[in-house]
């Protein structure tokens, strides 16, 4: 919340800054009005999300085809979606006596002659260890759990959004998203997101190194 406050006040203080120094005050007003928006729409912690994310919706192909290969019972899975981006996504899986972090890009190419549209799916896989799995599975149950209901639970048209989901027992799931997350939410969604770079792109293994902080970001107590 603190966050929160800083920000509006630093954003205010500029916009009365350009209104002494801008003669078009129309735009300053603007400005500090698209500011104020985000700043309240900005979530710092997961919502529920009762969002069916099935692999074998046909009508949502864009989800089935993020989703392409990836096992139904899985034990944690990762979502994004950016409103102008590829879209991407994990899932961590125990596999006989291996730990595996399966991983899935989509690109969307249109074809404005054709009308048509065509997804390309890209998907990487690699071996993790045991430590960085419970690591992995302990942080998201930690966040879904902690999930809160908000007052405006409306995703913003543009931006990015974000899923989160835990598989429980006999194939149920619990979801959780974030929209314009800020604060911790922000850090946790950096933080997955080095887990898809590290098993999509083979980058350095930075899960360590901020594992602590991001664990006690969300769990103080411990």
């Amino acid at each position: 919340m603190k966050d929160l406050i800083y920000k509006l006040l630093f954003g205010i203080g500029y916009c009365l800054f350009a209104v002494c120094h801008i003669g078009n005050k129309r735009t300053v007003l603007m400005q500090l009005l698209l500011l104020i928006t985000i700043s309240v729409s900005a979530q710092d912690h997961l919502i529920p999300s009762d969002y069916e994310i099935n692999s074998d919706n046909k009508e949502d192909i864009l989800t089935s085809s993020l989703l392409w290969g990836f096992p139904k019972k899985a034990t944690v899975r990762y979502i994004v979606e950016p409103s102008f981006d590829a879209n991407y996504a994990f899932v961590i899986i125990k596999d006989s006596l291996k730990y595996k972090l399966l991983c899935n890009k989509v690109t969307v190419v249109y074809d404005n002659k054709k009308k048509t549209r065509h997804l390309f799916v890209y998907p990487k896989e690699r071996e993790i260890s045991d430590s960085l799995y419970y690591k992995i599975t302990r942080l998201f149950n930690l966040a879904v759990n902690q999930s809160e209901k908000t007052s405006d639970p409306n995703i913003g048209f543009d931006g990015t959004s974000y899923y989160f989901t835990i598989f429980k027992e006999k194939g149920h799931e619990k979801t959780a998203r974030i929209w314009s997350p800020y604060g911790k939410m922000e850090e946790l969604t950096f933080f997955c997101d080095c887990i898809f770079n590290y098993g999509y792109e083979n980058k350095p293994n930075l899960i360590d190194n901020i594992w602590e902080q991001m664990f006690s970001l969300l769990h103080p107590d411990e």
